[in-house]
């Protein structure tokens, strides 16, 4: 039983060997016809170009050398050699150039059509940009409608204003007197713009400068010490400034100090310290910049910072 089961495995194995030197003999025995078409069939298995001066997509010999190389029953080629480059580096056309109608030149708005297709130059748009000439803007300025999203940007200008800064309520001063040390003290502009100093009581603050508060507090001083010797020292000042940061601050979230309005269907925007009737409709990004930075500095009276907006979302189309 066992002799003839090796008997057998033998038979099997002597019919497979004659089986293929049978499909050889008539590979070797193809049409003309069928042997012209392994190269195209090996060219385009292994897509791969030609990378010589001159020779273009549509040359039918660009991959002759590639095609007798696989028919040869070689290695595929590397992609890497000098020679030889993908074709999908020579553009979205590659290997095969694409005929296409330049609208540019007026046929698409007349009476063109496919007649007047010519090769488009692919490759000057390189790989990841847009198959086309460069985008030229919709219109020349862009105008806000209602809708649009915008972002607002704050920023401290830091720089020197040209009046004298005027005290504000919540602002902090350090009151001292050479004189008579009872009268020294650190207080806090109270809402109603008032200060409460020793013998005098209440004394107003606000909307005065630091050295025009000291003239006003000597001149009451002087009648119970006869040389007061005062001086105001302001330690915090700025604070509606700082109390604009701190609604618009999103450092701890998002980032920056910034805040979203959406244009309401009134065609304005509501901004912290200036209200909700800052009209933006049909304005620029510039125009309604200077508007609001104009508002912060006449309405609200907050200087050292400005406002940047930004179109964060158009309004939607129907």
């Amino acid at each position: 039983m066992r002799v003839a089961r090796k008997h057998l495995l033998k038979l099997f194995a002597f019919a497979a060997a004659a089986g293929a030197i049978l499909m050889l003999a008539i590979a070797d025995k193809r049409s003309p016809a069928e042997q012209s078409d392994a190269p195209r069939a090996a060219s385009a298995t292994y897509t791969v170009c030609a990378h010589h001066e001159g020779t273009t997509a549509a040359d039918p010999t660009a991959h002759q050398s590639v095609a007798s190389h696989v028919a040869a029953g070689s290695r595929p080629i590397a992609l890497t050699d000098e020679s030889l480059m993908p074709c999908q580096a020579l553009g979205p056309a590659a290997p095969c150039p694409v005929c296409a109608v330049d609208c540019s030149c007026g046929p698409c708005r007349n009476d063109g059509d496919w007649s007047t297709a010519r090769v488009i130059p692919w490759q000057a748009f390189a790989q990841g940009e847009y198959v086309g000439h460069e985008r030229t803007a919709h219109v020349p300025q862009y105008r806000l409608r209602v809708d649009d999203q915008l972002e607002f940007r704050y920023r401290l200008t830091r720089d020197e204003t040209a009046t004298p800064y005027e005290l504000n309520v919540g602002d902090t001063l350090k009151i001292e007197s050479f004189t008579d040390e009872k009268l020294n003290r650190e207080v806090v502009v109270q809402p109603d713009g008032t200060i409460t100093m020793p013998l005098l009581g209440r004394v107003q603050a606000s909307r005065r400068t630091a050295p025009q508060l000291r003239d006003e507090l000597e001149e009451a001083y002087t009648k119970f010490v006869k040389v007061p010797a005062v001086t105001v020292t302001p330690m915090k000042i700025n604070t509606k400034l700082e109390d604009l940061r701190s609604v618009v601050d999103s450092r701890y979230g998002s980032g920056g100090q910034s805040i979203t309005m959406r244009v309401t269907p009134d065609g304005t925007i509501a901004l912290p310290a200036i209200g909700s009737s800052v009209p933006a409709q049909g304005l620029t990004l510039e125009e309604l910049k200077r508007e609001i930075n104009e508002r912060y500095v006449k309405v609200a009276g907050i200087e050292g910072i400005e406002v940047t907006p930004a179109l964060f979302a158009r309004a939607p189309r129907f």
